[in-house]
């Protein structure tokens, strides 16, 4: 697994092009396919939960 954080200078690039509405967004990508969104923030034991299927 893989983290990226993004500069200011890209957000509204980003924000465009990955249609992000809400902060924080999570965007889970495989093989550079996004296959899932998780939208607003989360607890430790819920992103966990979230992102088991992805570990």
């Amino acid at each position: 697994m893989t983290w990226a954080t993004m500069e200011f200078d890209d957000w509204s690039r980003v924000v465009e092009e990955f249609k992000i509405t809400a902060l924080p967004t999570t965007l889970i990508f495989v093989h550079g396919v996004e296959v899932e969104r998780i939208l607003g923030a989360r607890t430790e034991e819920e992103l966990r939960r979230d992102l088991a299927g992805y570990l």
